[in-house]
């Protein structure tokens, strides 16, 4: 069940300082990304293509995107 009011407006306040200001997210570094750099993108050799798409074939023929564990199986396979 969700918390009462006061609940609300205690846990608010105990993250607030003196002038109002959130004090919840002080301590923690905004990362920004590096200016300049691109990602470099290498396509898929004829190989590769035919190892994933058997592996995947009951998945491409049900439509069905395959779970973590399966991806991560193929990855371990065939490095």
């Amino acid at each position: 069940m969700s918390a009462s009011r006061s609940e609300r407006i205690l846990r608010m306040a105990a993250t607030q300082d003196n002038q109002g200001r959130s004090t919840e997210n002080e301590g923690r570094r905004r990362v920004v990304g590096r200016a300049g750099k691109k990602r470099c993108l290498v396509p898929w050799t004829a190989e590769q293509k035919k190892i994933k798409e058997a592996f995947f074939k009951k998945h491409i023929n049900r439509r069905k995107p395959p779970k973590k564990f399966e991806v991560v199986q193929m990855v371990e396979r065939y490095p």
